[in-house]
């Protein structure tokens, strides 16, 4: 019993980290662009990108279908309601295409335009409840020291299987402002021309017969010719949404291997299991047929000692096939 509980749980546990952003409909067509920059000891693998490359590759690659910027902000945020302040660390820009690309449902709000307005928010219910209680958050204001923001939907909390996990969504345009009047990135002074900045989370979705190799090249060839010659030995590389919490931008794949070792553990601690029982019910069932003999003398009925002892066995038979097959 106690080697099914253990099999069964570390089976379980191996499933979710395998189901993770399995529940997007479009899971295996989207794409993360990781950056590789530098050469040698002085190279890097980056699951940042540039936030242009997302305007460029819809625009110049027929294979893209549609493309979403995410931009976490690193740090906490301090939102006030009225009487209420609250500190939330799971933030983030996103483009309007954020809620077509990924299928993060909506409970309140028009997934088609989630930011009616750059001052928009989007919020989960749990953060919703938190602030508002039972009542409609929608067109509620959350004060914030860079503007105040009106909430323009509610999604549910987001699955605890996904890569991405956010309570708090803004709008991509409002980040492009403050970027914008902070004298931007050097000579690129807009988000959509700042070829410098790598910390967007770059997400494309392709065409179903899409080859992922062939959008790395136009990739890479169209920021080459964006930069002009400036950048040598940069290049892009997409990396499919399934893989990312199994797989680290540099192919490290350490949780995968986990993964795989509690797995085969898992196996074996069942077909121990399956073993010992088999095992113990063979032995059951060789002191069955000694109490069948002795019943037999006592003047049992034969038919009905030779069922019972039929039905018990193959029930017994049956049960460790089952177990085996787990």
């Amino acid at each position: 019993a106690i080697g099914l509980a253990v099999g069964i749980m570390i089976l379980l546990w191996v499933q979710d980290e395998f189901s993770y952003d399995n529940f997007h409909e479009n899971a295996g067509r989207i794409y993360r662009i990781n950056s590789h920059l530098g050469t040698g000891n002085d190279g890097g693998i980056w699951d940042g990108s540039p936030g242009p490359l997302a305007t460029y590759s819809k625009q110049s690659i027929p294979e893209v279908v549609s493309a979403v910027r995410v931009n976490k902000i690193p740090e906490e945020i301090l939102f006030k309601y009225e009487d209420k302040k609250f500190t939330e660390r799971n933030a983030a820009f996103v483009d309007a295409s954020f809620f077509s690309v990924f299928d993060f449902p909506l409970v309140q709000g028009d997934k088609n335009n989630p930011f009616p307005n750059v001052n928009s928010a989007v919020i989960s219910s749990s953060v919703a409840k938190k602030y508002f209680g039972k009542a409609n958050p929608i067109g509620k204001i959350l004060v914030n020291e860079n503007g105040n923001f009106i909430v323009s939907g509610v999604t549910k909390d987001f699955p605890a299987n996904s890569t991405l996990y956010f309570d708090v969504l803004l709008p991509m345009p409002f980040y492009a402002d403050l970027f914008a009047k902070g004298g931007g990135n050097g000579d690129w002074k807009t988000i959509d021309t700042d070829l410098g900045n790598y910390s967007f989370y770059t997400f494309l979705q392709l065409r179903s017969d899409a080859s992922p190799k062939i959008v790395e090249e136009k990739i890479t060839k169209i920021y080459q010719d964006k930069r002009k010659g400036d950048a040598p030995g940069v290049f892009f590389t997409i990396q499919p949404l399934k893989t990312l919490h199994l797989i680290a931008a540099d192919k490290t794949a350490t949780v995968l291997q986990t993964a795989r070792i509690f797995f085969i553990a898992s196996l074996l601690i069942l077909l121990i299991a399956c073993i010992n029982y088999v095992n113990l019910s063979t032995a059951r069932a060789m002191l069955r047929s000694k109490e069948v003999s002795v019943r037999k003398i006592i003047g049992a009925q034969k038919f009905q000692l030779f069922m019972q002892f039929i039905i018990e066995t193959a029930l017994l038979f049956m049960f460790a096939a089952m177990l085996s097959l787990v």
